[in-house]
């Protein structure tokens, strides 16, 4: 497993919108572990047990992965025709010309929910140990991971090291009440000259979630900490991933850099299907010349 986060995007509409959706959810059920089962049983509202379940099963499918690159085979979704766009999992690139984009794997899973129950099939047995805050980690894997939901999609940041991952669907909010609250001031002024101030918004504010939930914290660790200019010594321990391939949607991925601070690795594919692999250094989030 390369250093860094793999991202699993999971768009959970046929939970609710699939005409076999019963079917879909009995097949999910079934390929969760007992206790992300169990916890998905209990939750009462449709969209609240869809993303109960999605994330179990992005869960599965992550470990299986890291486990087959870990035995020296080759991952389930991320085969080589998966990343050409010829097989069911659909690896996307992040947005070209991202701010401050930085993890070593670069690429995003996307998946349904037929294709991603069509990887699964026993389920592995997880077992879980939960942090002073709540955060959860593997007992029995050498792993981490986050998850988050928003909208009609759920989120997995897997890694060997602590990851922190928020998604957030754009909606009416009232801005400057929670920027004056969380935002630091070169971060409200920053709000304040944008374009489009709710996408710099949203964005900005899945920063902060995940951050919290990389220190496992909460948002409240975030609270008036500058993580858009760079300028602050949390900010240059930070390694960032932000993925802007859904409209109306903002994601960020976020990692303490690990090895040579100051460094991430960016893996970009270019239109014809080929992997450029890219050492960039980064200082205060910005790329140095």
């Amino acid at each position: 497993m390369q250093m860094g986060a793999d991202i699993y995007l999971l768009d959970i509409r046929a939970f609710w919108e699939d005409e076999k959706r019963g079917r879909l959810l009995e097949d999910a059920f079934s390929k969760l572990d007992q206790e992300r089962r169990e916890k998905a049983r209990r939750i009462g509202r449709e969209r609240g047990q869809a993303e109960s379940l999605g994330a179990g099963l992005l869960l599965q499918l992550a470990v299986r992965e890291a486990e087959a690159a870990r035995a020296g085979g080759r991952g389930v979704a991320q085969t080589e025709e998966a990343a050409e766009g010829g097989g069911t999992a659909q690896v996307e690139e992040t947005a070209p010309g991202v701010e401050a984009l930085g993890s070593a794997g670069g690429a995003v899973t996307r998946l349904t929910v037929p294709e991603l129950l069509g990887l699964l099939d026993v389920p592995l047995p997880f077992a879980y140990l939960y942090g002073e805050n709540g955060k959860p980690y593997f007992k029995n894997y050498p792993y981490y991971f986050n998850l988050s939901h928003s909208g009609d999609y759920v989120v997995c940041a897997f890694s060997d090291r602590e990851v922190g991952a928020d998604i957030q669907i754009h909606r009416a909010a009232n801005m400057e009440k929670l920027a004056g609250r969380y935002f630091s001031p070169a971060e409200a002024d920053a709000l304040g000259q944008a374009e489009d101030r709710e996408a710099f918004f949203f964005r900005l504010w899945a920063r902060k979630e995940a951050y919290g939930k990389l220190t496992g914290r909460g948002i409240a660790d975030a609270l008036e900490k500058d993580l858009w200019s760079g300028d602050t010594e949390i900010a240059e321990r930070l390694c960032w991933m932000e993925y802007e391939g859904l409209s109306g949607y903002s994601m960020a991925v976020c990692q303490f850099f690990s090895g040579n601070p100051g460094k991430c690795y960016i893996k970009k594919r270019t239109a014809d299907g080929m992997e450029i692999k890219e050492w960039f250094k980064y200082h205060n989030l910005k790329k140095e010349s």
